[in-house]
């Protein structure tokens, strides 16, 4: 939650901006609404939810085994906390307990996430 809104401080963004990209490890439907909350702009957290989904889905289960990652509950809890929906089909595709395992970490991120999100916004924004 905190390298997208970090990024975009460092880039000089407005607090607009940075309620936008917050979000950005949240499940689309939900960032969407937690950014709308935050006076974020909803259409470009989803892009930016899509884009992460899409390189965890791509590289995320590649890079784990990569890294010799063998325990399929670990592998399973980062991409899905990581890049949601897509991460776990890839998940599911290369291993169901890994996909089982992926699907409880995007519910647990969304949940935890969805609440935590205000809170990160404020602290932020005492800093902009």
């Amino acid at each position: 939650m905190f390298t997208g809104a970090i990024f975009a401080i460092i880039l000089g963004a407005s607090p607009e901006m940075v309620a936008t990209v917050l979000p950005k490890s949240i499940t689309t439907p939900i960032a969407m609404e937690v950014s709308s909350h935050l006076g974020g702009i909803p259409a470009v957290t989803a892009v930016g939810v899509i884009v992460a989904g899409l390189q965890g889905s791509v590289f995320g289960y590649l890079i784990l085994k990569k890294l010799g990652i063998k325990q399929q509950e670990a592998v399973g809890l980062s991409v899905g906390a990581v890049s949601h929906a897509l991460g776990t089909v890839s998940c599911m595709e290369a291993d169901p307990k890994a996909g089982s395992y992926s699907s409880i970490s995007l519910v647990l991120c969304g949940i935890m996430s969805s609440i935590l999100a205000p809170l990160v916004f404020h602290v932020i924004r005492l800093f902009l």
